[in-house]
């Protein structure tokens, strides 16, 4: 399960509840978060101030 809060996007482990991993998808200096989130094959999507942010289901950015 995921959930956008502020400036980070969790994974949230879906039985319990507890947090799996976060990571920061906003700008803290007056940017914008996320305008839209897609979530298919494993990715996370999203476009940011910062361009298109592409996570995998683990958030460990490959790149």
């Amino acid at each position: 399960m995921l959930l956008y809060l502020g400036i980070k996007v969790h994974a949230l482990d879906a039985a319990t509840g507890t947090t799996r991993w976060s990571f920061p998808l906003g700008s803290t200096t007056g940017g914008f978060g996320p305008v839209a989130l897609w979530a298919g094959n494993g990715l996370l999507l999203g476009n940011t101030d910062q361009g298109l942010v592409a996570l995998p289901a683990d958030g460990k950015p490959r790149g």
